[in-house]
């Protein structure tokens, strides 16, 4: 990810069980940003369910700067994401 105005974010993986849930965070300066992704097959199809956790001592000043763009960002991730696990799930 490349919030705007920034450099490239690189994240690490913290917790994987696969086709169930995973984590993954990055250091910034001041801050530390983690992603939570769960994932649920309902009747009704996938469901992923996302949390995105800002803390530290600058995570106001990175809520003004990439609010919007964490939002926009992660709706296109999470598409992506269906996307492939759609194709393991059949294969594909």
């Amino acid at each position: 990810m490349t919030p705007q105005g920034m450099q490239t974010l690189t994240f690490e993986l913290t917790e994987v069980v696969p086709l169930e849930r995973f984590s993954d965070s990055t250091a910034l300066p001041g801050a530390v940003i983690v992603f939570d992704h769960w994932l649920e097959q309902t009747a009704q199809g996938l469901k992923i369910s996302h949390r995105v956790t800002l803390s530290g001592e600058a995570q106001e000043s990175y809520v003004a700067r990439m609010g919007a763009h964490l939002e926009h960002g992660l709706k296109n991730s999470v598409e992506k994401l269906a996307q492939l696990l759609e194709r393991v799930r059949t294969g594909v």
